[in-house]
């Protein structure tokens, strides 16, 4: 087992002895096997602090994320190695800085924060097109780029490339926001117009994300993968079923124990594999 593995193991334990909400693990998991997944791209089987500050520093400024969401990211990551080092993790791990500015684009991303108030999209959608658009035109400035009638393909092509470790809904996302931002760059701020036909379509498939229903051959499949020699096979069981028959909630079930036990993909549904 790599040392990244083992110290995803260790904070889960501790966090489940400090009772952690089982969502709150779940949402750090999912931040851990991202960690996971770039250490092992990257070669480095041992990551130490170091590194894992250059990781979330490489998320700060290119993966698009609120800051809101960017807090839990590092704060997951970090407890990584607070708890290594046999510290207490602090309550919160939130960024001391307020969000990096782009410079040299400041007035064109003012301008399109307005444009977007403007059409009375609610806050959440707001904050995300606002997050996006300044880490793209971050990216534009630490690429080279003087202007927006300076943007081509090439660097809009550069910027997709940056993000091949997202999830393809998360992908998508991205592809849809920027093709609205360089549709308003064209008409306001002189980016060429030849950019307006660089996403004429956006394919999306929606087989990779979990369905919210299963059909009743999917839910015996399911059923059928909880092993009688699993751990408490009997309360595993009665988990599914009461999920099943009773169509309870996400946040109902204690997701850290159902994730666990239908761990066994090969048994699932086929149109689990690509999640």
């Amino acid at each position: 087992m790599s040392k990244t593995n083992e110290l995803i193991e260790k904070t889960e334990r501790y966090l489940l002895g400090k009772k952690y909400a089982s969502s709150m693990i779940l949402r750090y998991r999912s931040e851990w096997r991202r960690f996971a997944r770039h250490c092992e791209r990257e070669g480095i089987p041992q990551p130490n602090l170091a590194f894992a500050e250059e990781y979330l520093e490489g998320i700060r400024t290119t993966a698009g994320k609120s800051d809101s969401c960017f807090n839990i990211t590092n704060r997951g990551i970090r407890m990584l190695f607070a708890i290594e080092s046999g510290i207490e993790p602090p309550a919160r791990y939130c960024t001391k800085n307020k969000a990096r500015q782009p410079k040299r684009f400041l007035n064109q991303y003012e301008a399109y924060i307005k444009t977007q108030n403007a059409r009375g999209l609610k806050t959440p959608t707001l904050e995300g097109k606002s997050c996006m658009a300044r880490h793209f035109l971050i990216w534009l400035e630490d690429t080279g780029v003087e202007s927006a009638d300076a943007i081509n393909a090439g660097h809009v092509y550069g910027y997709i490339a940056c993000h091949t470790c997202k999830t393809p809904q998360s992908r998508t996302g991205i592809l849809y926001f920027l093709r609205d931002f360089l549709r308003y760059l064209c008409d306001s701020h002189g980016t060429a117009h030849s950019i307006r036909r660089l996403f004429p379509t956006i394919p999306a498939n929606r087989e990779c994300t979990l369905p919210s229903a299963y059909s009743p051959d999917e839910i015996a499949k399911i059923i059928e993968s909880i092993r009688d020699d699993g751990e408490c096979p009997l309360r595993n069981r009665a988990i599914v079923l009461l999920a099943a028959l009773h169509g309870l909630r996400i946040g109902d079930i204690p997701l850290v124990d159902f994730f666990r036990l239908i761990s066994n993909r090969s048994t699932l549904p086929s149109r689990w594999e690509s999640t």
